[in-house]
């Protein structure tokens, strides 16, 4: 999921203006349509680090997926148009609430998953998400958007599946956090580095 996020960032930022916004109502609406995607990211996060402690990350997951996952087969079928102009920000609005749990979540999972390794952790996510988006904005010179929806969708469920793995093994093993932590040796700490 972490090089999906740099994967979808990177269509709806590049491809998605390029390829929709612009041919359809002109390059003076990729600032509204970004703007549009910024805030609904912006409030969504605020709201599923809320939601997330009654709901869990799984149901958040799977909103995302779903949310992405129609988004993009609603790309594939829908030829812009001037008149739909609403359409242009349904979609980047739809776009920027999938990906607020993508970065809300995923970040979430990297704290749990690596407790006492997370500088290492936060420093790998960033790494791999702008992978995805070094990918994404790689070939996108060089594919039609039709070939691009499909490797962002190809990267979307190979992700999802793995994920589904990574919930599975933390929850066969719910304990192996703190019983490492038991076994680690007390340890001076500045600014959570060891001295």
């Amino acid at each position: 999921m972490t090089m999906y996020s740099g994967f979808e960032q990177g269509f709806l930022a590049g491809d998605y203006n390029k390829s929709y916004v612009t041919c359809a109502l002109g390059i003076r609406y990729v600032g509204y349509s970004m703007i549009c995607f910024g805030a609904t990211n912006s409030i969504f996060s605020i709201a599923f680090g809320k939601l997330s402690r009654y709901t869990g990350r799984i149901a958040l997951f799977a909103l995302g997926t779903v949310t992405n996952l129609s988004c993009i087969i609603a790309l594939f079928l829908w030829k812009p148009h001037p008149d739909d102009l609403a359409v242009f920000f349904v979609f980047s609005g739809l776009w920027g609430m999938a990906d607020a749990v993508w970065q809300t979540q995923t970040n979430a999972l990297y704290g749990v998953l690596f407790e006492e390794h997370k500088e290492a952790a936060f420093a790998n996510y960033r790494l791999w998400e702008s992978v995805g988006f070094v990918i994404a904005f790689g070939y996108s010179s060089y594919l039609c958007v039709d070939v691009k929806l499909y490797v962002v969708l190809a990267v979307l469920v190979v992700g999802m599946v793995l994920y589904g793995c990574v919930e599975y093994i933390e929850y066969k093993n719910p304990t192996a956090c703190i019983e490492n932590k038991l076994e680690v040796e007390e340890k001076p700490y500045i600014a959570q580095s060891k001295l």
